[in-house]
């Protein structure tokens, strides 16, 4: 008989919960104000330059943390691999690469970004893109996509994403739990889980989503640093510049899936792919 512990979605469940209740809780109501207020209090920092560089540290150990919980408590244990998690064929890789650098040449801010708290901005913004689309379009549509079906899967782990972004409403976002704005900041998340989903299935590359969710996080094109091109919407359930976001994951994952160089069904027999 198997033990409820050897489920893999007993596993995925209680990993979820540590990692969207207990580390966001942490994180934001215990460690980022006390950097915070540490690293201002002090008559060393002339500037915040410092303290723009630190900041972002516990972060990236955040996400690292999560990222090693559900490595070794669901991925491993059960011998998955994340779903579309293989990319093959020269012409394939091009592209991609391809993609990512014409939408980061577009949307960059070049004066604005050479710098070191920049820097370290972009590679955090990037180590949580990696950690949350290996997650949740990975290891978590993977465990439900066996069991219920690709379509369930992808609405199930869209609102599992949107969720686990509770805290970010709250605290960085000021919302009060459970009002309008709340549930806009979720509606906005879900919308973004939804799509990118789509970004991964026809691009069959978690890259290229870790890498449009680095650019959603990182904004860019925020305030006047950005391109002239990029618009600003103002509408409620859509966040600055997603629109944009979108429409170039989706035309990219287009073209990223044409120049592959097999058919999907070729694909399938070869184990490439997982849908």
């Amino acid at each position: 008989m198997t033990r409820l512990w050897d489920s893999a979605m007993f596993r995925v469940l209680v990993a979820y919960l540590i990692s969207t209740l207990g580390i966001p809780a942490l994180a934001f109501f215990v460690i980022y104000p006390y950097t915070y207020r540490i690293l201002h209090a002090t008559p060393l920092l002339p500037s915040r330059n410092l303290s723009n560089f630190l900041l972002p540290i516990p972060q990236d150990i955040l996400y690292g943390a999560i990222t090693l919980l559900f490595y070794f408590v669901v991925y491993r244990p059960f011998h998955l691999r994340p779903l579309l998690g293989k990319a093959t064929g020269a012409r394939r890789l091009i592209m991609l690469w391809l993609c990512i650098v014409i939408v980061f040449v577009a949307v960059s801010p070049f004066r604005s970004m050479l710098t070191v708290s920049n820097g370290i901005g972009i590679l955090t913004f990037m180590i949580t893109g990696l950690s949350e689309e290996w997650i949740f379009r990975g290891v978590l549509t993977r465990v439900f996509k066996d069991r219920l079906g690709i379509v369930w899967a992808v609405l199930i782990v869209s609102v599992l994403f949107a969720v686990s972004h509770w805290a970010e409403f709250v605290i960085v976002g000021g919302q009060k739990p459970f009002s309008q704005g709340y549930f806009i900041a979720l509606g906005q998340a879900l919308l973004f889980g939804l799509v990118f989903s789509i970004i991964v299935w026809r691009s069959r590359s978690i890259l290229w989503a870790a890498f449009l969710h680095c650019i959603a996080d990182w904004q860019p094109y925020y305030k006047s640093l950005g391109r002239p091109w990029m618009l600003d919407f103002h509408i409620p359930w859509l966040e600055i510049g997603y629109v944009q976001i979108y429409l170039m994951g989706l035309i990219g994952a287009e073209l990223i899936r044409f120049s592959t160089d097999f058919t999907l069904t070729k694909a399938r027999r070869k184990g490439f792919v997982d849908i």
